[in-house]
């Protein structure tokens, strides 16, 4: 029979004995060689030297061949008369093909061309060639890699290396892959350009890692295809608005370019120093970012967290002290914070661990699609009303505005089962034709899309300070309506109230107001961000009513506790209702 599980240096041999002969076969096996007919007196095996050998089927072990070399064989019987052989049959061992590596060309600080040249194409020929590059050395198939194809001559080919960091050295090798495995060329190594990435027909908030050779700005972005620059200073519009002054490293710019290819400003003097003072007015900023490696936003931003009220990067999170950080500030790329008082921010010079970095991780949504413009506006959910919604993993939740009378997704996130959550709203686009975006002012809609049904549902809600449209605050706060929770009919017809504290932020303390339509036992109490019970304010009957509570900033114990976010929590009816605050010491 035909060889089968045929390798580079063996394979199995298949024989059938269809009858004993007089006497009986005392010898089967597999015969093999390079050339026509091979017998006994060449390469064989056999199952057994003696004895009877039975009718049927039988399998030999065929080893030390010679890749990419073709053999014949045949199956034979022996009795004590004769020795009888089958059909010669053929079959050709593999081989793994050859291929060498290029040097990188077309190097620039996200991308470079990969060079190879297959010299043999191996037994068969190759179904996959490429090249393939890590950080570390001795690339593989399981690291990132291209796929350019099959293979049916030999041959030099080239493969684009993309997704790469600046200023990052990598390790290529050429690759070609057939039945017999796959082949590496050797390893080469190369560098990727020191400068600041250009968004690819996007928006992008960018700094520098190294300094500029020349910071004249006409000198910078000459050669560059751009529609607008703008920084908190002012901005540039080529041919309206022309490039002038120096760059200025305390900021951060924002960047849009329609053009379709990747585009690097060359940084070619020396790394930026990480601790370099950045100087903060109250209110917003927009600051680079300066650490050699990534590093969440709480560990970054620490220099300045007795001031710091919020921050946020383009696309990649936010992060609000004591209420959520899903924001990783990373080498060239600049973000926007907001301080409650002057202040400098130092990156250290030591950039943390990852033990000491804490930040949820952003997924990229299905189905809700939306247009990413250079500002955004951020919704967050802190209690646990949508949770009532009984959303499961993968379902997302999105944020709209109209054009023309109609909805249109603005924004979405994915729900991954903890609190909080957020889902951001972009902003308008005025490089773009369309509307594409939030106005300010514009209320704010939310729907749901279940990834198991496919379905949309609307949200309603309402919101902390009132703040239900677009850029009435630094952010919203949102909570799912009273109705769609799990409370008696009875119950939610109701007006059970909790209002907002007052002051809030306060210091050194604060009243709390809230209403109960009926009689009945009430409790109030404060609990910090990790759910931990600080204060309890009332736990007792109440008579029906308007009641206020003032909370001295004080625990349990009679200690002032420190500044950060707290939330408060009114227990009656059978339901609850909570609500954040603010202690600024």
């Amino acid at each position: 029979g035909a060889a089968t599980a045929i390798t580079d240096t063996t394979a199995t041999g298949n024989g059938n004995v269809t009858d004993l002969g007089n006497p009986n076969a005392t010898e089967r096996g597999i015969c093999w060689g390079t050339t026509a007919d091979p017998d006994t007196s060449v390469s064989h095996s056999h199952l057994a030297a003696t004895g009877t050998v039975a009718t049927g089927a039988f399998t030999v072990a065929i080893t030390g061949l010679t890749d990419s070399t073709t053999y014949h064989v045949r199956a034979y019987a022996v009795n004590a008369d004769t020795t009888v052989y089958g059909a010669d049959v053929t079959f050709t061992t593999l081989a793994l093909p050859t291929v060498t590596t290029g040097a990188a060309t077309d190097i620039t600080g996200t991308t470079a061309t990969g060079h190879g040249d297959i010299t043999s194409l191996g037994v068969p020929n190759p179904t996959q060639h490429g090249v393939c590059w890590n950080t570390t050395g001795t690339p593989e198939i399981t690291d990132d890699c291209t796929t350019e194809g099959t293979v049916d001559a030999t041959g030099a080919f080239t493969s684009n290396i993309t997704g790469l960091a600046v200023g990052g050295t990598y390790h290529v090798r050429a690759y070609a892959t057939n039945d017999a495995g796959t082949a590496y060329g050797a390893d080469s190594t190369f560098t990727t350009l020191n400068g600041i990435s250009l968004p690819i027909n996007a928006w992008n908030w960018i700094c520098p890692s190294n300094n500029f050779a020349n910071t004249s700005m006409a000198t910078i972005w000459t050669g560059h295809d751009y529609d607008v620059v703008q920084w908190v200073g002012g901005f540039f519009m080529p041919p309206y608005i022309m490039p002038s002054g120096n760059w200025d490293y305390t900021t951060m710019y924002m960047v849009h370019s329609s053009f379709g290819q990747s585009q690097l400003l060359p940084t070619t003097g020396s790394a930026i120093d990480p601790t370099t003072p950045i100087p903060l007015t109250t209110g917003w900023n927009w600051i680079p970012y300066y650490g050699a490696s990534s590093m969440s936003a709480n560990v970054a931003l620490a220099d300045i967290s007795g001031n710091l009220i919020y921050a946020e990067g383009f696309g990649s999170g936010l992060y609000i002290p004591g209420v959520i950080n899903t924001l990783t500030m990373s080498p060239g790329n600049g973000y926007r914070v907001y301080v409650s008082a002057i202040d400098t921010l130092t990156y250290s010079s030591s950039r943390g661990t990852i033990a000491d970095q804490e930040e949820d991780e952003i997924r990229a949504t299905e189905h809700f699609t939306f247009h990413e413009s250079n500002y955004y506006y951020p919704v967050l959910f802190l209690d646990h009303s949508i949770e009532e919604l009984e959303l499961t993993e993968g379902d997302e939740v999105g944020i709209f505005a109209q054009r023309d009378g109609e909805l249109f997704c603005i924004g979405a996130s994915v729900w991954q089962d903890r609190l909080p959550f957020s889902v951001v709203g972009w902003t308008d686009d005025s490089i773009t034709d369309i509307k594409d975006g939030y106005d300010s002012g514009e209320s704010i809609i939310l729907k749901v899309w279940r990834h198991e049904s496919g379905l949309e549902e609307d949200m309603e809600l309402f919101f902390e300070n009132n703040a239900a449209v677009y850029e009435s605050d630094l952010y919203s706060i949102a909570t799912l309506d009273a109705d769609l929770l799990s409370i008696d009919d009875e119950v939610a017809s109701y007006s059970l109230q909790l209002d907002q504290n007052h002051p809030n932020p306060f210091n050194p303390s604060t009243t709390i107001h809230y209403e109960i339509p009926v009689a009945g036992h009430v409790t109030l109490q404060i609990y910090n961000i990790n759910g931990q019970l600080i204060r309890t304010l009332t736990d007792e009957s109440h008579v029906a009513g308007e009641h206020n509570v003032t909370w001295d900033a004080k625990n349990n114990q009679g200690e002032a506790v420190s500044s950060g976010i707290y939330f408060y929590q009114l227990e009656a009816m059978g339901t609850t209702q909570s609500k954040r605050m603010a202690l600024l010491r």
